[in-house]
């Protein structure tokens, strides 16, 4: 778990025995999807035991999970924009094509790089051409950005693959 998740999660416990009236919906997730496996809504309180997250309801229902049937939980639920415009500048297009990031340009394009969100470099690609065509098809669908550097110019653009 991450240090943030971690401190929301002592943060709910320590909650739990201090009797504050606060509530929290909790997003589980299964997959690295957008869409939520499940949803608990208004939980006021979770613990942990025997292999399973338990999670006290504002209605003062119970509900059990297993740990191992889900691969994290947020407390906000994941908002990922359905398109993201395609860039054009001074004669250089990048866009994004099923699972291919593909630049076009004037200009012969010298390098095209895709980071993550984070900024770590996943892909290079150096390059002598006025198309690229650069496979994403071992990237997990995200956010990711695209550098390209075309003469003296770089063109960075961000593009979503689902």
């Amino acid at each position: 778990m991450t240090k943030n998740l971690l401190f929301v999660l002592v943060s709910l416990i320590a909650a739990c025995f201090t009797g504050q009236a606060f509530a929290r919906n909790i997003y589980i997730y299964k997959t690295n999807g957008t869409v939520p496996e499940r949803t608990l809504v208004n939980a006021r309180c979770i613990t942990f035991g025997s292999g399973q997250m338990n999670v006290l309801l504002e209605n003062g229902t119970a509900e059990a999970t297993d740990l191992t049937s889900f691969n994290y939980l947020s407390f906000y639920e994941k908002e990922m924009p359905t398109a993201i415009e395609t860039s054009q500048s001074e004669g250089t297009k990048i866009y994004f094509d099923g699972n291919y990031v593909i630049v076009q340009s004037e200009e012969t394009v010298q390098s095209v790089e895709i980071y993550s969100m984070l900024g770590v470099r996943l892909a290079q690609n150096k390059t002598d051409s006025k198309f690229v065509k650069l496979s994403l098809k071992s990237l997990p669908d995200g956010i990711y950005f695209v550098k390209a550097q075309v003469g003296e110019q770089i063109v960075t653009q961000k593009i979503l693959k689902k």
